[in-house]
């Protein structure tokens, strides 16, 4: 079968995931993880609720002077009566403004006088500097639309207009299988032995992009011992992300084995630079938890790291956020000078290349330091395992692909 384009895979990917869409639950705003709204997000009061401060000073009626009545504070409002021209209250940022009041004059631009009357002391401002009920957010407005990210920022603007739970799409429920023989999963591997280096970053990525791990399981390679685990997590499992196996070699059995199973490949394989042996596959005739009437996805990563994460930013991530109506995984255009540096490195395929900066100000004692000092991590360095370092990554069109921008991937 042919080889995708990296973005045709990713659309790929995106609408199988769109195609098993996850149910609503009730979540509480302080709830952690990485959660996406079911439905569009309304204020549920105005914001502010009522007249109030917007800088700390005097409330007050009339030209001036003044003379100072009482004072205002959030919490703590005025409680005489309504301002006559020519009295004031002192204010607080945030305070109720007091009935009557037509402005307020910010401390600074007053004066007081010997008898403790307020005046202007300088020309008065065009600007009241009170906020009006709702001048914020009305009642009703539009916050957030469906796939929405509930990031911190959105949990406090909903907690400011009234929310304290909200619908979100429960996170889809990612079974893990890496396969190898050679694997050790724990200590400095033996001669002959393989530490494995995927369990750990799929058990962080994973609710990363969205997803939680239900499940991680270590088989040997064996069709057997694979469809057997197979068949296990896809009874559980909105998405199996398996590990190695994926290519065309004698010991990689995965596409064996999901012809027995009757799954269907939806992406065989990808035209890029590191990645090349990974697939994304539709399981057929197992239970869904998304309840859409579809069977689970599998995504196949291959068995090397920086291929592996290639592969979720091209296969995995766009499913999980296809299962939960998210858009923000997606590719943007680089700045023109960034551009043109990346563009100077392509090849006869697609690449992915990390282009993070190290968390140290050291490079590494490795034959890739000057590469990682200099800020920026080339193809070859990502078939030694270093795009784990990178905290975004950028994908290069090949040369014969003119006009084609490199693009930056947005998790």
């Amino acid at each position: 079968m042919p080889l995708i384009a990296p973005l045709d895979a990713h659309r790929l990917a995106a609408d199988a995931g769109r195609t098993r869409p996850m149910p609503a639950r009730t979540a509480g705003l302080r709830e952690p993880g990485r959660l996406h709204l079911a439905a569009p997000l309304h204020a549920l009061a105005d914001v502010p609720a009522y007249r109030s401060a917007a800088m700390d000073g005097y409330a007050v009626r009339g030209p001036g002077p003044w003379q100072v009545r009482g004072a205002a504070r959030p919490g703590s409002p005025y409680t005489g009566t309504a301002l006559e021209p020519g009295d004031a209250v002192r204010i607080a940022t945030g305070a109720v403004v007091p009935p009557g009041a037509d402005r307020v004059v910010p401390w600074e631009r007053t004066g007081t006088g010997p008898d403790g009357t307020i005046f202007p002391a300088m020309e008065p401002e065009n600007r009241l500097h009170i906020r009006e009920p709702g001048e914020t957010h009305r009642r009703g407005a539009l916050l957030a639309s469906a796939g929405a990210e509930l990031s911190p920022a959105l949990r406090s603007l909903a907690a400011w207009t009234g929310h304290d739970q909200v619908q979100v799409r429960v996170q889809p429920r990612v079974a893990v299988i890496v396969t190898g023989s050679e694997l050790d999963t724990a200590g400095a591997p033996a001669a002959g032995r393989v530490r494995d280096a995927l369990g750990p970053l799929l058990s962080v990525l994973v609710p990363e992009l969205g997803g939680q791990v239900v499940s991680e399981d270590y088989v040997p390679d064996d069709p057997g011992a694979l469809g057997e685990a197979l068949r296990a997590r896809a009874a559980d499992a909105d998405v199996v992300v398996t590990t190695g196996m994926a290519s065309h070699g004698e010991a990689d059995h995965l596409r064996g084995v999901l012809a027995d199973l009757g799954g269907q490949v939806l992406v065989p394989g990808v035209d890029i630079r590191p990645g090349k042996p990974q697939l994304l596959a539709a399981l057929r005739g197992q239970p869904v938890l998304a309840g859409s009437g579809r069977g689970p996805l599998l995504v196949g990563l291959p068995g090397n790291p920086g291929a592996a994460m290639a592969a979720c930013a091209l296969l995995l991530a766009p499913v999980l956020a296809g299962m939960v109506g998210s858009a923000r995984c997606r590719w943007v255009r680089l700045m023109p000078e960034e551009d043109r540096a990346f563009a100077g490195r392509a090849g006869r395929r697609w690449q992915l290349v990390s282009a993070g900066r190290n968390s140290s100000d050291e490079a590494p004692d490795s034959p890739a330091g000057a590469a990682l000092a200099d800020g920026l991590i080339g193809t070859q360095l990502e078939y030694r395992g270093w795009p784990l370092d990178g905290d975004e990554l950028v994908l290069i069109p090949p040369r014969d692909a003119p006009g084609m921008p490199c693009l930056r991937w947005i998790r």
